[in-house]
Formats: C-alpha cells, sequence, structure tokens
C-alpha cells in the first residue's frame, strides 16, 4: 500500500520525499512483527523493532500503536525524543497482540508509563 501510495520503489528517502511533497512531515509504516519505519522530515529512514512476544491475536495491534503514540505525542515534542515515543508505541503494540480480543487487549496505562520508563 505504502509504495502504491507514493509511487516509489520502497521505504526510503525517496519515499519520504514523496509523502512530504503531498503534506506529510513524517512517513510511517508499521510491519507487524517487524516493527516500525518512518522517514523524518529530513529524510533519514529509522527502523524500530517491536519486542519479541507470542502472539494470541493481531487483530488491532495497529490501532494500539496510533493511540499509545497519539497519547505520547499530546504530551509534547519536549516529553521525549520521537523514536522513543515509536518505542514505546511498539511495546504498547506487541503488548496487545498477547492477549484476544481487540480494546479488551489493549494494555492499561501503567504498562505504559512502564515502557516509558523501561526507556
Amino acid at each position: 500500500e505504502s509504495t502504491q501510495s507514493s509511487g516509489s520503489s520502497g521505504i526510503n528517502a525517496e519515499y519520504g520525499r514523496t509523502l512530504e511533497a503531498r503534506g506529510c512531515s513524517v512517513a510511517m509504516v508499521t510491519m507487524g512483527s517487524a516493527g516500525v519505519v518512518y522517514v523524518d522530515e529530513s529524510g533519514d529512514v529509522t527502523h524500530v523493532p517491536c519486542p519479541k512476544v507470542s502472539a494470541v491475536d493481531t487483530t488491532g495491534a495497529g490501532d494500539a500503536f496510533i493511540g499509545a503514540l497519539a497519547s505520547l505525542m499530546a504530551r509534547g515534542t519536549a516529553f521525549m525524543a520521537f523514536k522513543d515515543k515509536v518505542r514505546v508505541a511498539c511495546a504498547v503494540a506487541s503488548e496487545s497482540v498477547t492477549r484476544q480480543g481487540t480494546q479488551s487487549s489493549y494494555p492499561d496505562g501503567k504498562f505504559m508509563e512502564q515502557a516509558i520508563a523501561d526507556l
């Protein structure tokens, strides 16, 4: 989907520049157990791996990731580095796949605070 939307040959600086030209400042692709790749404003490509877990149900993992990232972004830029916010969101998404269900599998705020403390 990402290569179709951008016309680029993969997740790389070209991909980031193409989406930036369309109004995106950061392009991000979740890749399940392989983690997340994002291209930032400077065109740097960063891979953030997810913690390895025994998955039970992957339904809703992307939503868990986005919800955690949005919550962390709402805390402001001085709170922590963007890459660390992505790391914590990956931890939340990974934890969410260890239980059956969607919303019922999402970790609580205590989990996210512990993931922040563990950085």
